[in-house]
């Protein structure tokens, strides 16, 4: 069962400096990372759409996903742009934000975390103490306090917990599906890919 009233969304804006080239599109086995992301955002989700860098849209990288895809409008402010950008194109809906270089997401972790987004505006995992923003789920109401931020030039996500209704994910909880929380590990350096590829080949 497919959850209809929230929007998978893939954030895939960013600038890739200390991999040295785009990161959506490196390959990790038989699949480019953002194929990885959206396989996983695909099976709870029955709308996923793509924010992205109004340069790669230009350059038609997407072009052969079969998702939205919409430029992050507000540039040079980090992530908090493209959730801003992704929750005023979804028509209303709620979303669960995703970054493009996070290849083991766990299916069963968002769903684990789902319910919960119909109580509170942001529920976002709280690991070994700290939080984790790019895999939460934030609703329309946390649309003002994200606007407020970018207008007052703080741009932290992690920050907008304190602003909004939010519900800490707790770590057991997420351990019980995902024991070494692979759902959150990103790939930033070409170490990080080798590290993602020998875990690749021992799963």
């Amino acid at each position: 069962m497919f959850c209809e009233t929230i929007c998978g969304v893939i954030l895939a804006g960013g600038q890739s400096r200390r991999m040295g080239e785009d990161k959506p599109f490196i390959q990790l086995g038989e699949h480019s990372l953002i194929e990885r992301v959206a396989e996983a955002l695909a099976a709870v989700f029955s709308e996923v759409i793509i924010v992205a860098s109004e340069k790669s849209l230009s350059d038609h990288r997407y072009e052969d996903l079969p998702f939205r895809v919409f430029s992050d409008q507000i540039k040079n402010v980090g992530p908090m742009g493209g959730l801003e950008t992704a929750l005023q194109s979804v028509s209303g809906k709620n979303v669960f934000i995703a970054a493009a270089d996070m290849p083991f997401l766990s299916p069963k972790v968002i769903q684990a975390m789902l319910p919960f987004s119909s109580q509170y505006d942001l529920v976002i995992p709280q690991l070994a103490g700290r939080s984790h923003p790019l895999h939460a789920f934030y609703s329309q109401n946390c649309l003002p306090a994200i606007q407020a931020r970018i207008k007052s030039k703080h741009w932290a996500l992690h920050r907008l917990k304190d602003e909004v209704t939010s519900y800490l994910f707790p770590e057991a909880a997420f351990r019980a599906i995902d024991p070494k929380l692979q759902s959150v590990i990103n790939i930033n350096t070409p170490e990080d890919l080798l590290s993602a590829k020998r875990r690749l080949k021992k799963a």
